[in-house]
């Protein structure tokens, strides 16, 4: 086997692992039909995905021909590759660059190669921003509309705040796009803390968008973090209504009045006071339709619960009435807080 050949998939493979890609020479790869040979394997992950590319080198001293190019199309079908390359410095036949057309292969020279990976990981890197971006913009525009466009269930942060982080995603993405268009200079405004500026290349340009990337998740975590404590307070409301039913229940228990029943009526007290104090901190932060199912189960404990509790000649069928509606009103509070919770996790990020 020719040492110059060897020295030449070693370059291809010292190329990848300059642009931080893991490159292995002459790797065997299981595919779908058998085992193919490999003269370079690279991979590497962007935003989370696993990507594999592979390569194989021709050093000849004529041009490569059409049988190789569909050879090579078709092991990268079968091994599941996303790109593969055929690197020949002596040029290709016009048929092997037209077999290839409208394939994942690409026939080109090391030195072309240099250029153009820098390019497409460049560009892969922009989309995946994009990409970020549009799952932020989802994500901040949930805590101003529902999903039907009304007021969120939440009001988990202030306008502006929001705002702000919607007008640094519509900033990267103007520039993402004029970036993945080549219309440099691109400048950014620099609408949050990362300072904006006018950039030339992709090289100073793809760090500063990562770094804004950076900033609207962070600041989008603290709101999820405001959304997930919402979710336990009205969880823990929830909590509290079944604690004062069970409280009840056990007053209840007993016909007659007497030391052992004011005891118990002494029990409610507590998750009662809790009630009220937790439904006073969490109506000025709810959106109508929750505001309006803490109000409607605060009233529906003023006029059964409440009333019943306070009543020494009620009934124990009247308590079990008003205790189910109140059990059936809490299970709802419990829904909508692991409902505000679970939204919380709705969006993963992978960082770049």
């Amino acid at each position: 086997m020719s040492t110059k050949w060897r020295k030449y998939q070693h370059h291809v493979a010292e190329l990848f692992r300059a642009l931080g890609f893991e490159a292995k020479v002459e790797e065997r790869l299981n595919g779908a039909r058998g085992m193919h040979d490999i003269d370079v394997v690279t991979r590497f992950t962007i935003a989370g995905v696993s990507v594999l590319w592979i390569v194989e080198c021709k050093l000849w001293k004529a041009s490569v021909q059409k049988e190789q190019a569909m050879t090579l199309a078709q092991i990268a079908q079968d091994v599941g590759a996303d790109r593969a390359f055929l690197l020949s410095e002596s040029g290709f036949q016009a048929g092997a660059l037209k077999s290839v057309r409208n394939t994942n292969v690409t026939l080109t020279s090391l030195q072309d190669l240099t250029e153009a990976a820098q390019e497409h990981l460049q560009k892969t890197v922009l989309r995946s921003l994009l990409a970020e971006k549009d799952r932020f913009e989802q994500h901040l525009r949930g805590h101003l509309y529902d999903e039907m466009g009304e007021s969120p269930s939440l009001r988990i942060g202030n306008f502006d705040e929001i705002a702000t982080l919607l007008g640094a995603c519509l900033d990267l993405g103007l520039a993402a796009k004029a970036a993945l268009a080549n219309r440099y200079p691109v400048r950014l405004s620099g609408v949050v803390e990362e300072p904006g500026g006018l950039f030339r290349s992709p090289e100073t340009l793809i760090p500063a968008l990562q770094r804004l990337i950076a900033e609207v998740s962070d600041r989008s975590g603290l709101l999820d973090v405001r959304r997930a404590e919402l979710g336990a307070q009205i969880a823990r409301l929830a909590d509290e209504i079944d604690t004062l039913v069970s409280a009840g229940d056990e007053v209840f228990e007993i016909a007659f009045e007497g030391p052992l029943r004011d005891e118990r009526l002494t029990r409610c007290l507590a998750p009662m006071e809790e009630v009220e104090a937790l439904t006073e901190v969490l109506r000025p932060l709810l959106g109508p339709k929750l505001l309006a199912l803490v109000r409607d189960t605060r009233q529906c404990l003023i006029d059964g619960v409440y009333l019943v509790l306070a009543t020494p000649s009620a009934d124990r069928n009247t308590w079990y009435r008003h205790a189910e509606t109140a059990r059936k009103r809490a299970a709802e509070l419990h829904l909508a807080g692991g409902k505000e919770t679970r939204k919380t996790a709705a969006l993963p990020t992978d960082g770049f």
